[in-house]
């Protein structure tokens, strides 16, 4: 099993933990984001161009669904 993220744990420290407050779930997804920066060449390439970004709290519509996904990540919205 993995360690817990500093930073996340460092997040809880400060701020605690709220059942009802999605902060802790944003707070882990950055430090995930992070982590996936340091370790993946390829990743941490491809946002360095501006050809990968991330978003928090992400509506996904599909078929008549509407999620709120956590973190997405992929190519930036045109224009």
């Amino acid at each position: 099993m993995a360690p817990n993220p500093p930073g996340f744990l460092a997040h809880l420290r400060t701020h605690g933990y709220h059942p009802r407050s999605d902060k802790h779930s944003n707070s882990l997804s950055v430090c995930i984001v992070s982590d996936l920066l340091e370790q993946c060449s390829p990743i941490r390439q491809q946002a360095a161009a501006g050809r990968l970004v991330y978003s928090l709290n992400f509506n996904l519509f599909t078929g008549t669904a509407d999620w709120k996904v956590d973190l997405v990540l992929g190519e930036p919205p045109p224009g």
